[in-house]
């Protein structure tokens, strides 16, 4: 494995690593309740690989930072959006909602969940803090004055 990809592995692994004690397990239950919610069936089978991945990292640990590994890394990466979304699919399903998966908003545009409540509908788009590679790609420095600069971020609507 070359440098960039042992260096990838790594920030992956810190990543998986850095879930709090208990959160990938409460996700798998989540997961498994939600595959037989009507409304929350795509959601749960879109998450489904991570208890596969999961199992791969708990037999592999020895293997995990071969060629293959690292693979199954990336893998796990895509899916901790998803795992998130499933977390909060899962409390709204404990509260008795029925809120709509991808629900449709303007033109093309989709929010996570369209939570209709009384007379009322909340569209919730779920956001995450962290920085990803697509921010790093869209994201440019730019120099202004020799003390000073400014981020731009390229976002796409």
């Amino acid at each position: 494995m070359n440098s960039k990809d042992l260096a990838r592995l790594k920030k992956l692994k810190a990543h998986w690593q850095s879930f709090a004690p208990g959160e990938l397990e409460h996700s798998i239950r989540c997961i498994n309740e939600l595959k037989n919610v009507p409304w929350a069936v795509g959601l749960a089978a879109k998450a489904f690989p991570v208890i596969a991945l999961n199992d791969w990292r708990l037999a592999n640990y020895d293997a995990q930072d071969q060629p293959a590994g690292l693979e199954n890394w990336e893998k796990i990466e895509k899916l901790r959006a998803t795992l998130f979304e499933v977390r909060y699919a899962y409390d709204l399903f404990k509260r008795g909602l029925q809120p709509e998966c991808e629900k449709k908003t303007v033109g093309n545009s989709d929010v996570d969940f369209g939570i209709t409540f009384g007379a009322s509908t909340y569209l919730v788009e779920l956001v995450s803090t962290q920085q990803t590679d697509s921010m790093t790609e869209n994201t440019e420095h730019v120099t202004l004055l020799r003390s000073s600069w400014v981020l731009i971020r390229r976002l796409s609507c």
